[in-house]
């Protein structure tokens, strides 16, 4: 069985503490980061901010929790910054 671990969150300092966690825990290889848009009654930190570049032992995946309107961009930021799976809900 394979636990992946999420954030989600709306503030930039918490996710940052978040993922050190996981990365110092030693415990998981890959993380997902929920993306929340404001047609969901929520907003969390946008995608293009949370991509760590340094952490290249966890692999990334994004949750994007988004209404129809933004998937394409957001879809194609993820993409760019290296996300690996990409979830649309």
């Amino acid at each position: 069985m394979l636990l992946i671990p999420a954030i989600l969150t709306n503030d930039i300092e918490v996710y940052k503490q978040e993922v050190e966690m996981v990365v110092k825990s030693g415990k998981y290889e890959r993380i997902q980061v929920d993306f929340v848009d404001k047609g969901f009654d929520n907003q969390t930190i946008p995608v293009i901010v949370t991509y760590p570049p340094d952490y290249k032992q966890l692999k990334f995946d994004a949750h994007l929790m988004i209404t129809a309107e933004n998937i394409e961009n957001d879809v194609s930021e993820a993409r760019r910054l290296g996300f690996e799976r990409i979830i649309a809900q």
